[in-house]
């Protein structure tokens, strides 16, 4: 209704939740299509590993994608590891 947005820009806890609004968009399971997105600190949302799991045989469809995404973590975050972060940078390429 607000949209379309031109990036979304999540921080930590909503990096978290960014990370699985970028999954759910990619399946086409969201009317929100962000062309560019922003995380900050996310760590893997184990609730919703499935549908980030999914992505890893989607390469072709992420590689076509307009979306480009820009990761940021602390190599010392305490909160959320900076592995999850990468391993998520990682699904999107």
């Amino acid at each position: 209704e607000q949209g379309p947005f031109d990036a979304i820009i999540g921080f930590s806890q909503g990096a978290i939740l960014l990370s699985v609004l970028l999954a759910r968009s990619l399946a086409k399971e969201t009317v929100v299509q962000p062309s560019k997105a922003i995380l900050f600190g996310a760590a893997w949302p184990k609730p919703y590993s499935d549908q980030l799991e999914g992505l890893k045989g989607m390469e072709e469809a992420l590689a076509q994608s307009p979306m480009r995404t820009l990761h940021v973590w602390g190599t010392k975050d305490n909160i959320n590891p900076p592995e999850h972060a990468e391993e998520i940078k990682k699904l999107y390429g």
